[in-house]
């Protein structure tokens, strides 16, 4: 070996070490993934119980929302669910399944890069592909149903990846059993998270890839399509739901609705930052590179692509994990690909770019909290960000856990008036882990509490947020005929202590500054979304709150009268029954 290839071994070695170094600190808060909002207690709730009828007594006021997120996520409950006849916990379920969707996720995109690259990268590029993309590793930083579908459907790729090779003879074309395969990967995925049907045109142009001639593509399509069905049918078998279902109900919600929406300023800034520098400079550089070589060339256009479609995604996208699910098998080839441009690149390119990359990863950090935090700059840091944002957010529920116990040893009764459904769905989910059940509506008194027995003991609980947003009324509105409707009910009417997290109106109306900057040594307002704490309301408080809830209710409804407000909360439970896909139980 010469003297020259022995100085490359050498350098590519210490690349290999320091990548897979980086990525394993990356990886840490994968271990300490918790939970952070409404959907992801709710589906561990589910899995605590059965199917069928059980479904519908997470929420008998509000049947369509249970029905909503197990319809779309049947895939993630079910996996729970079987995950906790071994574990005994859904926390440890939940914990699992994140961390085997991220290793899932980063290997179906290892695989891919070296499928896929004109030259087979070197084991250290793939290794810091990884780390200048850090959204297929921080979907697994908390308990969500994307990091799952996103590992069914990497993987579904993965198993065609070969098919993109341009290279590949006839001879070679795939066999029935991979594209079978990839139907039930795919099947999984979209079990697991009804919008992973938006990667369908992906397995399509594999199959034409692998076959090139329509009646071949047909049929590799209907083995695609076999196995889809296969998943589906097994679905609708062991827990009556099937893909209908799902669609019908994600119309009645109006998904879209919930996934593009809300300022994008900042959100578009972690796109352009995060995965946008180091992206387009490779892309640059691999362009540059490629000197006619048309599979360098079409490497550096699938990054241009990768690039355009985030871009256009961030636009108007709720939270990056959206996005990184349906990017991530992509973008981690074209990122190695340029990564082994750049070590083959001449000196003039290669350190300008190297230095870029490496101040881009221990630039001092620049946070945005979207859902938890995503870095602007400086993403070496993101795991100790990380780790502080998970510990804000389990604090939300050691003290509701304090306050659920400190109900239980006091006499009387313990109301809680939850002002977020983050709120709510946290502390349902603690006391259905503690063994209580939500009854059924206690009469029409009752209507508006949420009631919660287990023995003697009942702690009632009043849910003033409008959940998903899909009726009618002002957000105001509806706690204000909330917290006077739930004055009818003899258990809330004169409460001898009652409890709320954010208080009034909700996190929306608090301001926390979105972006977190090494500037500050801690988040400037601990109140972001995901974190809660309850607050004890005296008597007097609780009838200031009814003054108000009055004050609303005339502005909106002429008056604050029991029967007009009456009518008013049963239109608004109305308007949930009315987004049932199925029959009531």
């Amino acid at each position: 070996m010469s003297d020259a290839s022995a100085k490359s071994a050498r350098a590519e070695t210490i690349l290999l070490v320091l990548g897979l170094a980086l990525l394993a600190w990356m990886l840490l808060p994968v271990l300490t993934a918790n939970h952070f909002e409404a959907v992801s207690y709710s589906t561990a709730s589910l899995s605590l119980s059965g199917f069928g009828d059980a479904i519908y007594a997470q929420n008998p006021r509000q049947p369509a929302v249970p029905e909503f997120i197990f319809a779309t996520r049947t895939g993630v409950v079910v996996l729970l669910r079987a995950l906790n006849a071994l574990t005994g916990a859904p926390d440890l379920s939940y914990r699992v399944l994140a961390g085997c969707g991220v290793l899932a996720i980063i290997g179906a995109g290892w695989h891919c890069a070296r499928v896929w690259s004109a030259v087979p990268p070197a084991p250290w590029t793939l290794a810091w592909a990884v780390v200048f993309l850090p959204g297929p590793v921080s979907l697994g930083y908390s308990f969500n149903d994307n990091v799952v579908a996103t590992a069914f459907a990497s993987l579904g790729v993965a198993v065609l990846a070969r098919a993109a090779r341009p290279d590949m003879a006839p001879a070679d074309r795939l066999g029935a059993a991979r594209h079978l395969a990839a139907g039930l990967l795919f099947g999984l995925a979209v079990t697991v998270r009804i919008d992973t049907l938006l990667l369908a045109p992906a397995l399509a142009i594999l199959a034409w890839l692998d076959r090139r001639t329509a009646a071949g593509t047909a049929k590799a399509l209907a083995l695609q399509g076999l196995g889809f069905l296969a998943v589906c049918l097994a679905t609708r078998w062991l827990t009556g739901f099937d893909l209908v279902t799902s669609l019908g109900i994600s119309s009645a919600f109006g998904v879209t609705n919930m996934i593009f929406h809300g300022p994008v300023s900042y959100r578009f800034a972690v796109y352009v930052a995060a995965v946008g520098v180091p992206a387009t400079l490779l892309l640059g550089l691999a362009y540059a590179e490629a000197r006619g070589d048309p599979r360098q060339r079409a490497m550096a256009l699938a990054c241009v692509a990768a690039i355009l479609i985030l871009a256009a995604g961030f636009a108007g996208a709720v939270v990056p994990r959206y996005l990184y699910s349906l990017a991530s098998v992509v973008l981690v080839p074209v990122v190695a690909h340029g990564l082994g441009v750049l070590g083959r690149a001449r000196p003039s390119l290669r350190w300008p770019v190297a230095v870029v990359l490496v101040g881009v990863l221990f630039a001092p950090p620049v946070i945005a909290m979207i859902d938890g935090p995503r870095p602007l700059l400086g993403l070496a840091a993101l795991p100790q960000q990380a780790r502080l944002w998970q510990r804000s957010v389990e604090a939300s529920r050691t003290r509701y856990v304090a306050q659920v116990e400190a109900a239980e040893a006091r006499p009387g009764t313990t109301t809680f008036l939850t002002a977020h459904f983050n709120e709510e769905y946290l502390l349902k989910y603690i006391l259905r882990a503690r063994g209580y059940a939500e009854t059924s509506p206690d009469g029409t008194a009752c209507d508006a509490v949420a009631i919660y027995r287990r023995g003697d003991r009942a702690i009632p609980i009043i849910p003033v947020d409008k959940t998903y947003q899909r009726v009618e009324g002002s957000r105001d509105l509806i706690w204000a005929i909330s917290v006077l409707e739930a004055a009818r009910c003899p258990l809330t009417a004169v409460p001898k202590t009652t409890l709320t997290g954010f208080d009034l109106l909700g996190p929306e109306l608090r301001s926390f500054d979105p972006v977190q900057t090494a500037l500050r040594t801690a988040y400037p307002n601990p109140v972001a979304k995901e974190t809660i704490i309850p607050v004890a309301l005296s008597a007097d408080a609780v009838a200031e709150r009814r003054a108000l809830a009055c004050t609303i209710a005339t502005d909106a409804l002429g008056g604050c009268d029991a029967e007009r407000v009456h009518r008013r909360y049963q239109a608004y439970l109305a308007g949930y029954a009315a987004h049932r896909a199925r029959p009531a139980p």
